[in-house]
């Protein structure tokens, strides 16, 4: 099957070799690209852990303590976490309100602050859960992902085509995104032999207005989960 991966440069080009081990074919062409940002000065007084909902916020470990313990939202941002330097690390399972669980379950809200390393635009549920148990929470804003033009020529041609069975959607605002594009450039008609595979029921939301053959929601917000999705029975 051919697969478009809309994730962003680096993290598709990743996606598209497990699917080749799956015998898949994919298009990588990412509807974000991912721009990193200086750390800003951080003032750590009263900080109790870090809390890091994406891989791309990995690079500004560097500028923190080893000794400040660090709570990633999955396992792929633990990996990148880890490549940052040797910290302790505890893993959550897939998104903002299980990484927020997994804090209050190991620390006390009276133990300090929780630092947040994020993206410019942050999805719901780490802060307002954290403040929920009592926990302050700072942000420190570490990358920005800036949206591209929008489905490109390869996938326009694979559509026009007939050629492509699946699209993997990761974030709703990648969702988001990517409806508006196809609207807007006239592809949307073409979806019809398409299954979208979304990571969560939040990032099925925005494609629903779109004809797909079928929405496919992963069981867990895992990529494993995710790419299972695509061997469900016909």
């Amino acid at each position: 099957m051919l697969v478009l991966v809309t994730r962003p440069r680096e993290q598709g080009e990743k996606t598209a070799r497990l699917l080749a081990t799956m015998g898949h074919e994919a298009i990588v062409e990412p509807v974000l690209e991912i721009r990193p940002l200086p750390v800003p000065k951080l003032d750590l007084a009263g900080i109790a852990a870090v809390a890091i909902t994406s891989a791309n916020a990995a690079h500004a470990l560097a500028a923190l303590p080893e000794d400040l313990p660090v709570f990633a939202v999955g396992g792929a941002t633990a990996a990148a976490a880890r490549a940052a330097g040797d910290r302790a690390i505890r893993v959550a399972r897939g998104d903002g309100r299980a990484l927020a669980a997994l804090i209050a379950q190991a620390l006390p809200p009276e133990s300090g602050a929780i630092l947040h390393l994020s993206g410019a635009e942050v999805g719901e549920g780490l802060a307002e859960d954290l403040a929920a148990a009592g926990f302050a929470c700072r942000r420190a804003v570490v990358y920005e992902a800036v949206p591209t033009r929008g489905p490109m020529s390869e996938t326009e041609a694979a559509l026009r085509d007939g050629r492509l069975g699946a699209i993997l959607f990761y974030s709703p605002r990648t969702a988001r995104l990517w409806a508006e594009a196809a609207t807007r450039t006239g592809l949307a008609g073409r979806l019809r032999p398409v299954v979208a595979v979304c990571l969560s029921e939040a990032v099925a939301v925005p494609l629903r207005t779109l004809p797909f053959r079928e929405i496919r929601v992963a069981a867990a917000p895992d990529q494993a989960v995710l790419l299972g999705c695509l061997e469900a029975p016909q």
